[in-house]
């Protein structure tokens, strides 16, 4: 079976018909047998028979449940570790605000003082070496991967965060962007960090092409997703994507996807409830 022989590549230890049992219990998803792979070799000797300490979770039924199931006894884990902060954890929880890669200036921006609380408390404070540690960590584990700079590209100028200065971007399995994100305490205070952040990335007030306006349609999601509905609608949408009555993205660029998917974050569901105040 393709899963034992998966779990076995990992380091996992035990019979065949143990490796294939675990693997039918994970209904062979992809991640949730690496999570558990590397789970048991970094904590529970590589035994596959020790997959019962993983306590179970009430959504094991669900989509996901397995993977789930071994990133929150990841969790608990970094929470044992003796930091007020693990940043391992503090890490996954910056990857719950985002839907595809996290540029490391945006990283960057969230941990700018104030701290969020709830957040990134704690990482400002960490030397690059302890902060290398916790990504290099995380990668091995598989719940976080790089996609470095290219070659012949200088390395960012990150205030906050140097140690990840030679990465283009921090990446994650969708399902654990999602974990991570639904856990959030201080979603509200994140997503208004990078919404003013990307509202004031554009070289020009007014973008003139669709790439340089693509900081603006990544705005306006995290705005509406901060509450800020009426404020992206007026100031980032209708001033500065629209040019009011000029349409721009439309009559300029001929971009009606790109129009209609930044109209979009302003309901709930597609042409369904607006998230505008009557």
């Amino acid at each position: 079976m393709e899963g034992a022989t998966f779990l076995r590549s990992l380091g996992v230890k035990g019979k065949q018909a143990d490796l294939e049992a675990a693997a039918v219990e994970y209904q062979g998803h992809a991640l949730a047998l690496r999570l558990l792979g590397n789970y048991l070799v970094d904590l529970l000797d590589g035994d596959v028979r020790r997959r019962d300490r993983i306590p179970h979770l009430t959504d094991d039924e669900q989509s996901g449940g397995h993977a789930r199931r071994v990133m929150e006894a990841y969790v608990r884990w970094f929470r044992e570790s003796g930091d007020a902060h693990p940043p391992e954890l503090v890490l996954l929880n910056l990857m719950g605000l985002f839907d595809r890669p996290a540029p490391v200036e945006a990283l960057d921006a969230l941990c700018a003082e104030p701290d969020i609380p709830g957040l990134t408390e704690g990482l400002r404070q960490l030397d690059s070496l302890r902060m290398q540690r916790a990504f290099q960590h995380l990668k091995k584990l598989g719940l976080l991967e790089e996609n470095r700079l290219r070659s012949g590209q200088l390395p960012r100028h990150l205030t906050h965060l140097p140690a990840l200065r030679e990465l283009e971007s921090l990446d994650a399995h969708p399902l654990v962007r999602e974990h991570f994100g639904q856990k959030m305490e201080a979603w509200r205070e994140a997503n208004t960090r990078l919404y003013r952040f990307y509202c004031a990335l554009p070289q020009k007030y007014l973008p003139d092409t669709l790439e340089e306006m693509e900081p603006l349609f990544l705005a306006m999601a995290f705005g509406c997703r901060a509450g800020f509905q009426l404020e992206v609608m007026e100031k980032v949408y209708w001033e500065r994507i629209k040019r009011r009555k000029e349409h721009f993205p439309i009559y300029k660029l001929g971009a009606y996807g790109s129009d209609l998917a930044a109209l979009a974050h302003l309901f709930k569901q597609v042409w369904g409830k607006s998230l505008l105040k009557s």
